[in-house]
């Protein structure tokens, strides 16, 4: 169920936006931002785990969440940082609706596919050893 209001929300934010669909290629936006919900839900996830209370969490997630929806910003400001924060998901996020509207668009790359990947991978690893040492209950 959380997968279909993913994509819901994640096809409405095109309008949301101001853009239309014709503007936006679609399929790689979509995969994009889907496999990008993805990874910042299993990071959200691992610290839910690792964390003992509702408090601690809180105090955890404002550091990571900070850091990761300000790479735009940074990137913009310090670009000596941002060959180093596009190694990040939100990155190539940025990376991608920064080319939306150029004349080539967007275009798919190994770096960008390796990032993703790879922070999915390694978010994907780091919360199942995480369940399996903690679990739910722990």
């Amino acid at each position: 169920m959380k997968r279909k209001n993913e994509k819901t929300v994640n096809t409405l934010m095109i309008p949301v936006s101001g853009s239309s669909f014709e503007e936006v290629q679609f399929g790689s936006y979509l995969l994009m931002a889907t496999v990008a919900s993805l990874i910042s839900l299993i990071i959200g996830y691992i610290i839910g785990i690792l964390t003992k209370n509702q408090t601690q969490t809180s105090l955890y997630t404002m550091p990571i969440t900070l850091l990761l929806t300000s790479v735009p910003a940074i990137k913009l400001f310090q670009e000596d940082l941002s060959a180093i924060l596009d190694y990040t998901y939100t990155g190539v996020l940025t990376n991608f609706a920064n080319s939306i509207y150029t004349e080539t668009g967007y275009q798919w790359n190994l770096t960008d596919i390796s990032v993703l990947f790879g922070w999915f991978i390694i978010a994907l690893v780091i919360f199942i050893y995480a369940y399996k040492k903690n679990g739910l209950d722990s």
